[in-house]
């Protein structure tokens, strides 16, 4: 009976996964009441929440009211290219995303990573505003910090927390 739960919940979680990574199928400015998502974080901007999960090149959605999120465009319109370069295994599915407001702009960092291994990296962009009207596009700085097979870390899954004195820190 728990092998059989376990193996549907995993199921079940596969196909969550799907949902939020906004493959084929998934319409950009659909609305949806719950949008299933992985590793979640999210901002507010002015009168709008934004939601940035897993996903391919990043995951987003829009609400006014935190009941119903319009399904955005991923944040990049192709993977990074520096991530296909530095991981090999890496096709755009995007982990693990944060995001802060410091110094005027919005800074995402997100992982790039070849599942189950630790060759991975993390990756930075910024940009002045969430709103999607804007043209504005992300601005990609490239990796963060990077792992190899041979290190006995995994980068991935960041946090950045900002201290008293207002320098950044993150954990990974």
């Amino acid at each position: 009976m728990k092998r059989t739960l376990f193996i549907g919940m995993l199921g079940l979680s596969a196909l969550m996964s799907g949902y939020a990574q906004q493959g084929e199928g998934v319409r950009k400015g659909r609305i949806v009441r719950e949008p299933l998502v992985h590793d979640p974080v999210m901002a507010k901007e002015g009168d709008t929440y934004y939601l940035y999960s897993t996903g391919h090149n990043v995951s987003s959605f829009s609400s006014k009211d935190l009941s119903e999120w319009t399904i955005r465009h991923g944040v990049f319109p192709s993977p990074p290219q520096w991530a296909m370069d530095s991981i090999p295994e890496y096709k755009g599915h995007t982990w693990a995303p944060d995001i802060i407001y410091y110094k005027g702009n919005y800074h995402l960092f997100y992982s790039c990573s070849a599942f189950g291994k630790n060759t991975s990296a993390i990756g930075h962009a910024y940009r002045k505003t969430l709103s999607p009207a804007s043209d504005e596009p992300w601005t990609d700085t490239g990796a963060v910090i990077v792992s190899h097979s041979h290190d006995n870390f995994n980068a991935i899954d960041p946090n950045i927390v900002i201290d008293e004195e207002g320098n950044p820190w993150m954990t990974f």
